[in-house]
């Protein structure tokens, strides 16, 4: 149906009411608030009635006499009364906001805004469209709104609200900020907008291996390290030798590099640990992928055969001739390769004790809790690789007749960020020092430090 409004020169908006009962009196709800025509308009209305009757009017009309005319609240909540249903009334609060729908009338102030968010099953996309899902947190959005690497808010276009959104990226990889808009019915709503960026990648994974740093290896168990520039999902990988096949292995990501430039999460350091190799050739395919679905596959050859010399070793403590206090040691020290067998024999006392060595991946060795006699105790220490080559060691510690102790701390105290440390020595003339940090010795052979960093 459409018309023309004529008359009046003041410039004043009329509001055009519907209603099926052409005689029904005004103050009745069978006249329904419509939108406000000025004079010299030309009015188009769909989705109308056909036997209605259409009635302009200077004034408001307030149906349910709550103080509020039936124009607001067609305008901002789709009806012209109050409903408990939806928090419609003077009452109550429309949007959640804390301020009452009839101060929000009387200030002139929007009864709906709102606030939500919005989320994307991946940051990162290999495809031209992406999902995702509003979640609204406050206001009851009418409209809906969503613009790609542009900002130009005003001249959004708007559809009715759906909680999912659609969002076209194009064929370009690269970043792309998105904008996700709502707005209330109204159209004087207060638009409110969303950020996110998306990546769009298409482009598989680039893997860098950083070890072994060669095709040929001598250790029978490999560490296989290396990184990525961009975020991985997923590591699997397959090893085939003359030994036969394992498929699907974990690997991991064990670090992450953020860059601050980006805000977001680059480089990702990986590892595929303990990959038990057989003599000869060994395949190792490598599956990545990243965060946008996309897969490399990379095929790495290494070569196992038996190293001709042995391995290097090196102890870090106790070094050669040091005097030790107390009853038990431990020896710490690192091997060249870490599949070395490692064996002490201490002998001291008229008595000979062995021990095995734990290895770390690194190399890294210790040997806990070794008893220490009287006087000298000599130290042999071998390491043999898988292929037989051994090189051997000796140092000679010797038991302190200082006695230095350290008081057990409380596990309360675990957990604070300082902490202090005491004991006793048996020397008066003696100095201590915890973590480089001088101890105050009292009388009666006992000290204390400072409160000490517990990280030192």
């Amino acid at each position: 149906m459409s018309f023309n409004v004529f008359g009046g020169s003041n410039g004043l908006a009329y509001s055009l009411y519907r209603s099926t009962e052409g005689g029904a009196p005004f103050i009745s709800t069978n006249w329904v608030w419509i939108q406000y025509v000025r004079s010299c308009d030309g009015v188009w209305l769909t989705n109308q009635p056909v036997a209605g009757a259409y009635y302009l009017l200077g004034g408001e009309k307030d149906s349910d006499g709550d103080e509020i005319p039936d124009s607001w609240m067609v305008q901002h909540f789709g009806h012209p009364t109050g409903l408990a249903g939806d928090n419609s009334r003077t009452g109550d609060d429309y949007d959640w906001d804390g301020v009452l729908n009839f101060d929000e009338y009387n200030a002139g102030s929007d009864p709906n805004t709102l606030r939500f968010c919005v989320q994307f099953d991946s940051l990162r996309v290999s495809a031209d469209a992406v999902a995702g899902t509003i979640g609204v947190l406050r206001g009851v959005p009418a409209n809906v709104a969503v613009l790609v690497d542009n900002t130009n808010f005003e001249a959004a276009s708007w559809s009715p609200y759906a909680s999912r959104v659609s969002v076209s990226l194009g064929s370009t990889d690269g970043a792309h900020d998105v904008w996700v808009g709502l707005k209330g019915r109204a159209e004087t709503s207060r638009p409110t907008w969303e950020g996110v960026r998306l990546r769009r990648d298409t482009t598989p994974p680039l893997i860098v291996i950083t070890n072994p740093v060669g095709a040929t290896v001598s250790q029978s168990v490999l560490q296989l390290q290396g990184y990525s520039p961009e975020p991985l999902a997923s590591l699997r990988y397959d090893v085939t030798n003359d030994a036969g096949s394992l498929s699907g292995l974990q690997g991991y990501v064990v670090s992450q590099t953020f860059d601050a430039s980006l805000s977001e999460l680059t480089t990702n350091w990986f590892e595929c640990v303990d990959i038990g190799l057989a003599l000869g050739t060994n395949w190792i395919t490598l599956r990545a992928a990243d965060r946008a679905g996309n897969v490399s596959t990379n095929v790495y050859t290494y070569i196992f055969a038996y190293h001709t010399a042995p391995p290097a070793m090196k102890i870090y403590w106790p070094q050669d001739n040091t005097s030790v206090s107390g009853t038990n040691f431990t020896l710490r020290g690192w091997v060249g390769d870490a599949t070395a067998t490692l064996t002490a024999q201490i002998v001291g006392g008229g008595q000979t004790n062995v021990a095995q060595a734990m290895v770390e991946r690194d190399g890294k060795f210790w040997i806990e809790n070794q008893p220490l006699a009287a006087g000298a105790n000599t130290i042999f220490l071998s390491a043999t690789d898988v292929a037989g080559n051994t090189v051997v060691t000796n140092i000679v510690v010797v038991k302190s007749s200082l006695e230095l102790t350290i008081t057990p701390l409380s596990e309360s105290v675990l957990n604070q960020p300082f902490v202090t440390v005491g004991g006793t020595v048996n020397g008066e003339a003696c100095k201590v020092w915890v973590n480089g940090v001088a101890a105050a010795t009292n009388g009666g052979g006992s000290w204390t430090t400072p409160e000490l960093d517990k990280h030192c």
